[in-house]
């Protein structure tokens, strides 16, 4: 007996819920001006150049790494690329191909998350779980700010996983299998992070299923299993061989640097930052890493209205609750929320420096490479405490009508767009149509990307030095074939001409008179073989450093072919994913037949009504909500906009104007923090604008100097902000945020903070060309100060010999030390100031012997130059140490300050005047052992 299927109106409106973040990309032509995003159009034109060549699954990129290629599809995850190529094949430019992929994705997104919201708890509330989990500031900034839309993609399937296996243990149907196998495989072959921190969560939460569940259990488990197999084993062909053969090329680049989590975490301020409008002079606006301000106030809510059921339904002495479910059905019910709020607790701690040892204990962790991709999973937490939330709102506190909690989830899916309404008025978008071969090989030597990769590290790990462009971009932006081997291994008389060049096959037509080394200009990978005429070469070699690939030839006239084949593992992972293919297709046939035990569908029950799909009166009024609203929205867009004048920076701390030659121009800069200790992170924003259009990408530095001019850290950054200076548009500025780690032992004093700017090859400064603070001709500008705090406050205690002697209007001696050295002693002296100081003071120090004669005289700035007296951080005791050398004779030491103008006036510590402005210290029997 079949049952009959009914539309579900409330799959329309979830579609329509998503409209809003769709209706940016749909006015505008191009793509989002992203940071990732040209990344992922290049890879595009790669694959797109594979398919016309007939090979639909690449694993070898052969035109990029400046034609000399590199594995790029056997280890990136595949499904963003193809399905953008499938959209391409329709007619479409590939900018806009990639559009589309990443609009199925928003939809996918938001109509996965109201299933599962829907089958959890209810169609009205599934609705708000579909809008609090797509419109999280998070979401919204991959898909106009990040670009990283592989990741979008894996994060669009969590819901349907979870959807698919909630429904799997709850009813048994095979349909769910079917759905569940392929919802995972999308995620395995989207991004292989968001998998990785998917699967802590997903398998919490199936065995937690199970434990709720009150039979078949045994049965569940193993659909779980069978299911899953499904999923690893579809997608087989693509994570079994990229883990397999992890080893043979440079990943160890994705965890240093720049990279290294630790540089990446975020504040707490920044995790429960409020919605900022985004300036659209900006290239790349702040955009906080946010969980949200709507999902804040629902974790809120959820914490006080579970809080209410555990306090005042658990633990009454009511036996049943209004609807008449007993204690025991209601704790077992609070299990699921409370899963989901220690799960969102969890990963929004990741995102925090206080999580460091976590990340330094946890395997694998440290692959994610930036903390804040926990807000991925933490935002699906809070979207589905959202919809617990609502649910147990409708069951227990609305006792008015059904029409009056409508209003209710409404206003609150209202508030929800509302509140990230500053994110979606994006107007950056870039035009790249369908780009060329040559504009890609181009895009990499602009971008410093080589094979559109941020470190080179999905290259061959026998590259130990890096291909050059200018050898092959010649060929491709002429239309030519690419010159595959190497003009200078041919011998005289010998004419080598390119027949094909794919993906997996190259050919050259050779006519020499006698054998020779053939050197290939494309990088050696395992599967690589020679052939002549078919026939295989047995002894390949590597050349070194370059790492490319290099066989002898015989004399004569032939062909030979570059064919790169596949390895055991790629032979296998191919047949466990073909083999998984026909068993999953054959599996779904027998038991969609009826041979799984199946009950019949349990609607789930809101505010005692059933429901198996959206109603209808429901499903318009909430239609007709979304609908006026995004109308009345598109008069208000100026609200959530703000366009700095050009050279101004919107809410910048501190503004200015400094020009390096005529190339860039330092408008302003934020600096959070002021006095730090080792071990410390010193974040820092830089804002940049290009004068003109450069075609040079220069580096930035950011030198922290000590008063005498020593340079003790240097922060040197490619491309500020991950954007080549080449590509910076003369009428916008650059945000350029990074995080300087502190060195340790570094000496705790005051420090200049100190950028600048460089040519990459020539390593000469620009110089200071205009600067309304500065002596133009430097080649860098101090912008500010920091100050290195000891490790530990320096206390009186420690002091051997304490002092109270005012120096001046604010300095305070606090006491000193006395010591012996070999033939010299170290003197230290306490001070600290109340105030800044205006004026710098030396310290002198007099020997006197018996006949009260100077027989040494010691005068040095504090610290030998490094802290003058000017650069004193008030209230912090500052230990300054003197070497001296002195002899027997000598009875006691003078000390004081002095400037041009004279000594500094000394008070006891009773306010007497001291006489000669000089304190003597006696040193009798306390320096002779």
């Amino acid at each position: 007996m079949t049952r009959k299927l009914s539309l579900d109106l409330g799959l329309l409106v979830a579609i329509l819920i998503s409209i809003f973040a769709i209706y940016p990309l749909l006015a505008h032509d191009g793509l989002p001006n992203t940071a990732d995003g040209p990344v992922h159009l290049m890879r595009q034109v790669e694959l797109n150049q594979a398919w016309q060549d007939g090979i639909i699954y690449p694993r070898w990129a052969a035109d990029l790494a400046y034609g000399y290629g590199m594995p790029l599809f056997h280890y990136a995850p595949p499904l963003l690329y193809h399905v953008t190529q499938l959209f391409h094949m329709t007619g479409m430019e590939l900018d806009t191909a990639m559009k589309s992929t990443i609009i199925f994705m928003i939809i996918l997104c938001s109509v996965g998350m109201y299933l599962f919201g829907r089958d959890m708890f209810s169609p009205q509330v599934g609705l708000l779980t579909s809008a609090v989990y797509l419109y999280a500031p998070y979401r919204l900034r991959e898909i106009y700010i990040q670009g990283n839309y592989g990741q979008f993609c894996g994060l669009s399937f969590y819901p349907l996983i979870f959807w698919s296996f909630y429904n799997l243990i709850r009813t048994q149907q095979w349909r769910y299998i079917c759905f569940g196998a392929l919802s995972l495989t999308g995620l395995l072959l989207s991004h292989n992070i968001s998998f990785m921190l998917f699967v802590p969560l997903f398998g919490g939460y199936v065995i937690l299923l199970l434990i709720l569940k009150k039979e078949n259990r045994i049965k569940s488990f193993l659909l779980i299993i069978l299911t899953g197999l499904f999923g690893l084993g579809l997608s087989a062909f693509f994570w079994l061989p990229a883990f397999g053969e992890r080893n043979f090329i440079r990943l160890a680049g994705i965890t240093q640097g720049f990279f290294d989590f630790r540089h990446n975490f975020i504040t707490f301020s920044e995790l429960i930052a409020l919605p900022q409008a985004l300036d659209l002079s900006a290239i790349n606006p702040y955009y906080p890493s946010s969980l949200g301000i709507a999902q804040i106030t629902f974790f809120i809510l959820a914490m006080l209205v579970f809080s209410y059921v555990v306090i005042v339904k658990l633990m009454s002495d009511a036996p049943v609750d209004v609807h008449g479910e007993t204690k025991l059905a209601l704790s077992l019910q609070l299990l699921t929320p409370i899963f989901f709020l220690m799960a969102l607790i969890f990963y929004s701690f990741m995102t925090l420096p206080q999580s460091q040892w976590l990340w330094e204990n946890i395997p694998l962790v440290s692959l994610t490479e930036f903390p804040w991709r926990m807000l991925g999973p933490a935002i699906f937490c809070v979207a589905v405490l959202a919809g617990a939330t609502a649910h147990v709102v409708g069951q227990v506190f609305c006792h008015a009508s059904q029409v009056s909690c409508l209003r209710y989830m409404g206003f609150a899916i209202l508030f929800t767009l509302a509140v990230n309404g500053v994110y979606l008025v994006p107007a950056q978008f870039i035009t790249w149509g369908t780009p060329t071969l040559a504009q890609a090989i181009s895009y990499e030597v602009q971008s410093g990307a080589i094979g559109t990769t941020s470190t080179g590290e999905f290259l061959p790990k026998w590259a130990d030095h890096y291909p050059t462009a200018e050898i092959l971009l010649p060929d491709y932006t002429s239309g030519r074939l690419p010159t595959k081997l190497d003009p200078a291994s041919l011998p005289d008389g010998s004419t080598a001409t390119m027949l094909t060049n794919t993906a997996h096959e190259t050919q050259i037509a050779i006519d020499s008179p006698q054998p020779f080394l053939a050197t290939f200009r494309t990088l050696y990978w395992l599967g690589w073989k020679v052939l002549v005429n078919e026939q295989p070469i047995d002894n390949i070699n590597i050349t070194k450093p370059d790492g490319l690939i290099q066989a002898p030839l015989p004399s004569g006239k032939y062909i030979v072919t570059l064919r790169l084949t596949n390895t055991p593992i790629r032979h296998l992972a191919n047949i466990i994913s073909w083999g998984t293919l026909l068993l999953f297709v054959v599996t779904i046939f027998y038991l969609s037949d009826g041979y799984v035990l199946r009950k019949p569908h349990k609607p789930v029950r809101y505010r005692n009504m059933t429901y198996s799909v959206f109603p209808t009166k429901e499903a318009i009024w909430i239609a007709g909500l979304l609908i006026i609203t995004f109308i009345i929205s598109r008069s208000f867009v100026d609200w959530f906009q703000v366009k700095s004048p050009l050279d101004h920076v919107y809410k910048a701390q501190y503004p200015l104007q400094a020009d390096f030659g005529d190339e860039m121009r330092l408008l302003a800069f934020d600096q959070s923090r002021t006095e730090l200790t080792s071990h410390d992170t010193f974040p820092v924003t830089l804002y940049w604008r290009s004068l003109q259009n450069l075609t040079t990408n220069y580096r930035i530095f950011v030198h922290l100097d000590a008063p005498n001019g020593q340079t003790y850290m240097v922060a040197d950054v490619e491309n500020p902000a991950d954007i080549p200076t080449s590509h910076l548009p003369s009428g916008m500025y650059l945000r350029h945020p990074f995080n300087i780690d502190i060195p340790t032992n570094m000496p705790p004093i005051r420090y200049e903070i100190n950028v600048g700017v460089y040519h990459p090859n020539t390593w000469e400064r620009l110089p200071l060309t205009a600067c309304e603070t500065c002596s133009l001709g430097k080649d860098k500008l101090t912008i500010s100060y920091m100050w290195i705090l000891p490790d530990s406050a320096i206390k009186k205690s420690q002091i051997l010999h304490l002092l109270n002697y005012r120096f001046g209007k604010s300095i305070t001696l606090h006491g000193y030390d006395l010591s012996s050295h070999g033939d010299s002693y170290r003197f230290t002296l306490y001070w600290q100031t109340e105030s800044i100081l205006k004026k710098n003071y030396t310290v002198f120090i007099h020997a006197i012997d018996t006949n009260g004669q100077i027989t040494a005289q010691f005068d040095n700035p504090p610290l030998h130059g490094l802290y003058p007296t000017t650069a004193w951080l008030p209230n912090i005791m500052i230990a300054d140490s003197h070497t001296i050398a002195i002899n027997e004779s000598v009875t006691h030491l003078m000390i004081g300050l002095y400037n041009e103008s004279g000594r500094l006036a000394i008070l006891d510590g009773q306010g007497h005047k001291i006489t000669d402005d000089a304190i003597g210290v006696d040193v009798v029997g306390k320096w002779r052992y």
